[in-house]
Protein backbone atom coordinates (compact mmCIF):
# COMPACT_ATOMS: atom_id res chain seq x y z
CA UNK A 1 0.00 0.00 0.00
CA UNK A 2 1.15 3.52 -0.79
CA UNK A 3 2.38 5.18 2.39
CA UNK A 4 0.60 8.38 1.32
CA UNK A 5 -2.69 6.56 1.90
CA UNK A 6 -1.94 5.79 5.54
CA UNK A 7 -3.62 7.89 8.18
CA UNK A 8 -1.96 9.12 11.33
CA UNK A 9 -5.29 9.70 13.11
CA UNK A 10 -7.37 7.02 14.73
CA UNK A 11 -9.95 5.24 12.58
CA UNK A 12 -13.67 5.66 13.35
CA UNK A 13 -13.78 2.11 14.68
CA UNK A 14 -11.04 2.86 17.18
CA UNK A 15 -12.06 3.19 20.81
CA UNK A 16 -9.87 6.26 21.27
CA UNK A 17 -11.04 9.72 20.14
CA UNK A 18 -10.23 10.83 16.62
CA UNK A 19 -7.17 13.09 16.60
CA UNK A 20 -4.75 14.56 14.09
CA UNK A 21 -1.62 12.96 15.51
CA UNK A 22 0.67 11.94 12.65
CA UNK A 23 -1.48 13.53 9.92
CA UNK A 24 0.45 15.57 7.38
CA UNK A 25 -2.06 18.20 6.23
CA UNK A 26 0.28 19.31 3.46
CA UNK A 27 -0.37 15.88 1.94
CA UNK A 28 -3.72 16.21 0.16
CA UNK A 29 -4.54 12.52 0.42
CA UNK A 30 -3.97 12.38 4.18
CA UNK A 31 -5.86 15.62 4.69
CA UNK A 32 -8.81 14.35 2.65
CA UNK A 33 -8.91 11.04 4.50
CA UNK A 34 -8.84 12.83 7.84
CA UNK A 35 -11.69 15.07 6.68
CA UNK A 36 -13.72 11.99 5.81
CA UNK A 37 -13.15 10.63 9.30
CA UNK A 38 -14.41 13.90 10.78
CA UNK A 39 -17.48 13.72 8.53
CA UNK A 40 -18.21 10.09 9.40
CA UNK A 41 -21.71 10.07 10.94
CA UNK A 42 -22.27 6.33 11.16
CA UNK A 43 -22.68 6.74 14.92
CA UNK A 44 -23.37 10.46 15.25
CA UNK A 45 -26.27 10.28 12.81
CA UNK A 46 -27.95 7.50 14.79
CA UNK A 47 -27.68 9.51 17.99
CA UNK A 48 -28.94 12.64 16.22
CA UNK A 49 -31.97 10.74 14.95
CA UNK A 50 -32.61 9.52 18.49
CA UNK A 51 -32.65 13.07 19.89
CA UNK A 52 -34.91 14.21 17.04
CA UNK A 53 -37.37 11.57 18.27
CA UNK A 54 -36.96 12.90 21.81
CA UNK A 55 -38.06 16.29 20.51
CA UNK A 56 -41.25 14.80 19.15
CA UNK A 57 -41.85 12.88 22.35
CA UNK A 58 -41.83 16.25 24.09
CA UNK A 59 -44.17 17.78 21.51
CA UNK A 60 -46.61 14.89 21.89
CA UNK A 61 -46.56 15.23 25.69
CA UNK A 62 -47.30 18.97 25.52
CA UNK A 63 -50.11 18.52 22.99
CA UNK A 64 -51.57 15.65 25.05
CA UNK A 65 -51.60 17.76 28.22
CA UNK A 66 -53.20 20.67 26.37
CA UNK A 67 -55.79 18.28 24.90
CA UNK A 68 -56.65 16.93 28.36
CA UNK A 69 -57.10 20.50 29.62
CA UNK A 70 -59.36 21.23 26.66
CA UNK A 71 -61.45 18.13 27.39
CA UNK A 72 -61.73 19.16 31.05
CA UNK A 73 -62.88 22.65 30.06
CA UNK A 74 -65.48 21.20 27.71
CA UNK A 75 -66.73 18.91 30.48
CA UNK A 76 -67.16 21.86 32.83
CA UNK A 77 -68.98 23.81 30.11
CA UNK A 78 -71.29 20.86 29.51
CA UNK A 79 -72.08 20.61 33.25
CA UNK A 80 -72.82 24.34 33.42
CA UNK A 81 -75.15 24.18 30.42
CA UNK A 82 -76.89 21.19 31.96
CA UNK A 83 -77.31 23.03 35.26
CA UNK A 84 -78.66 26.07 33.40
CA UNK A 85 -81.17 23.90 31.51
CA UNK A 86 -82.46 22.66 34.88
CA UNK A 87 -82.96 26.28 35.99
CA UNK A 88 -80.46 26.01 38.81
CA UNK A 89 -79.37 29.25 40.41
CA UNK A 90 -75.78 30.24 39.65
CA UNK A 91 -75.10 27.34 37.22
CA UNK A 92 -71.52 28.52 36.65
CA UNK A 93 -70.60 28.14 40.31
CA UNK A 94 -68.21 25.29 41.12
CA UNK A 95 -70.11 22.66 43.07
CA UNK A 96 -67.58 19.84 43.57
CA UNK A 97 -63.90 19.24 44.13
CA UNK A 98 -63.21 18.62 40.42
CA UNK A 99 -64.72 21.87 39.16
CA UNK A 100 -63.24 23.87 42.05
CA UNK A 101 -59.76 22.47 41.41
CA UNK A 102 -60.07 23.11 37.69
CA UNK A 103 -61.26 26.69 38.22
CA UNK A 104 -58.36 27.37 40.60
CA UNK A 105 -55.75 25.87 38.27
CA UNK A 106 -57.20 27.77 35.31
CA UNK A 107 -57.07 31.07 37.20
CA UNK A 108 -53.48 30.49 38.35
CA UNK A 109 -52.24 29.58 34.87
CA UNK A 110 -54.39 31.70 32.59
CA UNK A 111 -54.46 35.10 34.30
CA UNK A 112 -50.66 35.59 34.43
CA UNK A 113 -50.50 34.42 30.82
CA UNK A 114 -52.83 37.20 29.67
CA UNK A 115 -50.45 39.94 30.83
CA UNK A 116 -48.75 41.80 27.99
CA UNK A 117 -45.75 44.07 28.45
CA UNK A 118 -44.83 46.35 25.56
CA UNK A 119 -42.36 49.26 25.93
CA UNK A 120 -44.33 52.48 25.56
CA UNK A 121 -41.67 54.16 23.43
CA UNK A 122 -41.62 51.26 21.00
CA UNK A 123 -45.30 50.30 21.19
CA UNK A 124 -45.98 51.51 17.63
CA UNK A 125 -43.26 49.27 16.21
CA UNK A 126 -42.75 46.46 18.72
CA UNK A 127 -45.54 44.23 19.94
CA UNK A 128 -44.60 41.72 22.63
CA UNK A 129 -46.91 38.66 22.72
CA UNK A 130 -48.85 37.95 25.92
CA UNK A 131 -46.72 36.35 28.61
CA UNK A 132 -48.45 33.02 28.10
CA UNK A 133 -47.04 32.85 24.58
CA UNK A 134 -43.67 34.10 25.82
CA UNK A 135 -43.46 31.30 28.40
CA UNK A 136 -44.15 28.65 25.76
CA UNK A 137 -41.72 30.16 23.25
CA UNK A 138 -38.92 30.41 25.83
CA UNK A 139 -39.57 26.82 26.93
CA UNK A 140 -39.47 25.70 23.28
CA UNK A 141 -36.07 27.29 22.63
CA UNK A 142 -34.68 26.01 25.93
CA UNK A 143 -35.85 22.52 25.00
CA UNK A 144 -34.30 22.41 21.52
CA UNK A 145 -31.01 23.92 22.71
CA UNK A 146 -30.85 21.44 25.58
CA UNK A 147 -31.36 18.60 23.09
CA UNK A 148 -28.46 19.91 20.99
CA UNK A 149 -25.92 20.12 23.81
CA UNK A 150 -26.97 17.62 26.47
CA UNK A 151 -24.88 14.40 26.55
CA UNK A 152 -23.03 15.56 23.45
CA UNK A 153 -19.46 16.00 24.63
CA UNK A 154 -17.72 13.85 22.01
CA UNK A 155 -13.94 14.09 22.57
CA UNK A 156 -11.41 14.63 19.84
CA UNK A 157 -11.72 16.01 16.34
CA UNK A 158 -15.42 15.13 16.02
CA UNK A 159 -16.55 17.25 18.98
CA UNK A 160 -18.01 20.13 16.97
CA UNK A 161 -19.06 17.79 14.17
CA UNK A 162 -21.21 15.88 16.68
CA UNK A 163 -22.85 19.11 17.86
CA UNK A 164 -23.49 20.19 14.27
CA UNK A 165 -24.97 16.86 13.21
CA UNK A 166 -27.36 16.78 16.14
CA UNK A 167 -28.44 20.36 15.42
CA UNK A 168 -29.12 19.29 11.83
CA UNK A 169 -31.28 16.36 12.89
CA UNK A 170 -33.24 18.56 15.30
CA UNK A 171 -33.66 21.14 12.54
CA UNK A 172 -35.16 18.48 10.28
CA UNK A 173 -37.50 17.51 13.13
CA UNK A 174 -38.97 21.04 13.12
CA UNK A 175 -40.31 20.74 9.57
CA UNK A 176 -43.38 18.57 10.39
CA UNK A 177 -44.26 20.89 13.29
CA UNK A 178 -43.85 23.86 10.96
CA UNK A 179 -46.30 22.28 8.51
CA UNK A 180 -48.78 21.29 11.25
CA UNK A 181 -49.00 24.85 12.58
CA UNK A 182 -49.35 26.48 9.15
CA UNK A 183 -52.80 25.28 8.10
CA UNK A 184 -56.07 26.99 9.01
CA UNK A 185 -57.60 23.63 9.89
CA UNK A 186 -55.10 21.32 11.54
CA UNK A 187 -54.96 18.53 14.07
CA UNK A 188 -53.20 20.56 16.78
CA UNK A 189 -55.81 23.33 16.66
CA UNK A 190 -58.59 20.75 16.90
CA UNK A 191 -57.05 18.92 19.85
CA UNK A 192 -56.17 21.97 21.95
CA UNK A 193 -59.04 24.20 20.73
CA UNK A 194 -56.67 26.94 19.57
CA UNK A 195 -57.41 29.58 16.98
CA UNK A 196 -55.45 30.03 13.76
CA UNK A 197 -54.11 33.37 15.02
CA UNK A 198 -52.59 31.80 18.12
CA UNK A 199 -51.08 28.90 16.22
CA UNK A 200 -49.62 31.33 13.72
CA UNK A 201 -47.52 32.87 16.51
CA UNK A 202 -45.98 29.47 17.25
CA UNK A 203 -45.61 28.77 13.53
CA UNK A 204 -43.41 31.86 13.13
CA UNK A 205 -41.29 30.98 16.16
CA UNK A 206 -40.85 27.36 15.07
CA UNK A 207 -39.59 28.78 11.77
CA UNK A 208 -37.06 30.86 13.70
CA UNK A 209 -36.12 27.81 15.75
CA UNK A 210 -35.44 25.95 12.52
CA UNK A 211 -33.26 28.85 11.34
CA UNK A 212 -31.34 28.80 14.63
CA UNK A 213 -30.71 25.05 14.39
CA UNK A 214 -29.66 25.35 10.75
CA UNK A 215 -27.22 28.10 11.74
CA UNK A 216 -25.79 25.94 14.53
CA UNK A 217 -25.59 22.96 12.17
CA UNK A 218 -23.48 24.80 9.63
CA UNK A 219 -21.52 26.96 12.06
CA UNK A 220 -20.42 24.14 14.35
CA UNK A 221 -19.43 21.86 11.49
CA UNK A 222 -17.56 24.69 9.77
CA UNK A 223 -15.62 25.26 12.96
CA UNK A 224 -14.79 21.55 13.11
CA UNK A 225 -13.35 21.71 9.58
CA UNK A 226 -11.62 25.06 10.04
CA UNK A 227 -9.68 23.92 13.13
CA UNK A 228 -7.57 21.73 10.83
CA UNK A 229 -7.63 24.05 7.83
CA UNK A 230 -10.00 21.78 5.90
CA UNK A 231 -12.76 24.28 5.14
CA UNK A 232 -11.71 24.93 1.53
CA UNK A 233 -11.28 21.22 0.84
CA UNK A 234 -14.76 20.47 2.18
CA UNK A 235 -16.32 23.11 -0.09
CA UNK A 236 -14.37 21.81 -3.08
CA UNK A 237 -15.10 18.11 -2.59
CA UNK A 238 -18.60 18.01 -1.09
CA UNK A 239 -21.89 19.30 -2.51
CA UNK A 240 -23.44 19.64 0.96
CA UNK A 241 -22.04 23.07 1.98
CA UNK A 242 -23.29 25.05 -1.07
CA UNK A 243 -26.67 23.32 -1.15
CA UNK A 244 -26.95 23.70 2.61
CA UNK A 245 -26.26 27.43 2.37
CA UNK A 246 -28.97 27.73 -0.29
CA UNK A 247 -31.41 26.02 2.07
CA UNK A 248 -30.29 28.32 4.91
CA UNK A 249 -31.00 31.45 2.85
CA UNK A 250 -34.43 30.07 1.95
CA UNK A 251 -35.15 29.43 5.63
CA UNK A 252 -33.94 32.94 6.49
CA UNK A 253 -36.26 34.53 3.95
CA UNK A 254 -39.25 32.49 5.13
CA UNK A 255 -38.66 33.18 8.82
Amino acid sequence: MDMDMDMGGDSPSSSSPLNATGVDFSNETQAFNFLQEILDDSTLGVVGNQYARYFWYGVVVVISLASLCNMAQRSVLWMRLRASARNRSRPAMSTNFFTQSLATATALLREPGYAQITPVAASRWVKVPPLGHVYIIVAYFAFILALVFINNNVPGAQHYQALGIRAGWLGAAQVPLLVLTSSKTNLIGFLVNSSVERLNIYHRWVSRGLLLLATLHFGLQSHAWNIYGLMAMEWQTDACPPTGMAAWFASYELS
